[in-house]
């Protein structure tokens, strides 16, 4: 009688236990700290369809990740259509490793700390980078310049990273045009991660915004940018940000540059994986609805096969 006594506490504990955390197995509810919550849908990786998976970067007011999410937070409609949600987890690293294009401006505007700012930052990022992960190199000016192609090697990314010179003008659009060309190729998870100091002044293959926004779109790619300073095209860069699922961070100096990056790091190693049963092939658009205690957002994202 004892014993069955003291294990039915037990198994009382426990309940109160899960209660207190606000948690079931469908439905989890935000800590009470948060009070602001911004989500992106960075990439949908169809390649074994129907089995597909929406990878989302979701964070606190802090820009700090949130990945303690149950099925029962998210609902997706696919094309217009309510998709079944099969599993919703953090990303395992080692599984999912990643390919990202570090983008460097080496404009006329950045000599001196800046870009010497830039160049530690950079190099923090590469190696803070997972012994699966791999990374790319591109400095631009008036030209854009593969410095090192896609290696986990951390000393040729260091190499590539110092590898520049002609500081001249700005081609922004071509830059992240030719990483996300390079990173349409490779399977996972992939991230442009994009840095200037100006205006885009001299593209050749991308004259507009919107020439450069549906490129990338068209990749399914998402493009995470640095703005420093205070001569650059704010809206611009947000809206290339946002509308490829990405997101944007502002550094008023260059000495916050490590900091971003280390910033966007974080977010790429701590995002969420949606896995669903996808209806088509094709491209399609994909809508994500979150519920999460009084937090109630929608993002979105275009993809194809």
């Amino acid at each position: 009688m004892e014993k069955r006594l003291i294990t039915f506490i037990i198994v009382i504990l426990a309940a109160l236990e899960g209660c207190d955390k606000k948690t079931t197995p469908l439905l989890n509810e935000p800590s009470s700290y948060i009070y602001a919550i911004s989500g992106v849908c960075t990439q949908v990786e169809t390649k074994n369809f129907p089995n597909t998976r929406a990878f989302c970067s979701i964070a606190d007011q802090n820009n700090v990740p949130l990945f303690d999410f149950a099925k029962g937070n998210f609902s997706l409609v696919e094309e217009g259509k309510p998709v079944v949600v099969e599993e919703v987890k953090k990303v395992d690293n080692n599984e999912d490793p990643l390919s990202v294009v570090l983008v460097l401006d080496r404009s006329g505007s950045m000599s001196g700390p800046a870009t010497s700012d830039l160049d530690v930052a950079a190099i923090h990022f590469v190696n803070q980078l997972g012994p699966r992960d791999e990374c790319e190199i591109i400095n631009f000016t008036t030209t854009v310049t593969v410095s090192q192609p896609f290696t986990s090697d951390h000393h040729l990314l260091e190499n590539g990273i110092t590898s520049y010179s002609d500081m001249y003008n700005t081609a922004f659009f071509d830059a992240v045009g030719q990483a996300a060309t390079d990173l349409s190729s490779r399977n996972g998870r992939k991230f442009i991660l994009a840095m200037t100091d100006g205006y885009e002044n001299a593209s050749r293959d991308y004259n507009t915004m919107e020439e450069i926004k549906s490129y990338v779109n068209s990749k399914g790619l998402s493009v995470f940018i640095v703005g420093l300073g205070y001569d650059i095209d704010k809206d611009m860069l947000r809206e290339l940000a946002s509308d490829s699922g990405g997101r944007y961070f502002e550094a008023a100096t260059s000495v916050e540059l490590d900091n971003l990056y280390q910033q966007a790091l974080t977010q790429f190693n701590n995002e969420v994986s949606i896995k669903f049963r996808s209806l088509s092939k094709g491209a399609r658009h994909l809508r994500i609805y979150m519920n999460y205690g009084s937090f109630n957002q929608s993002f979105e994202k275009k993809y194809s096969d």
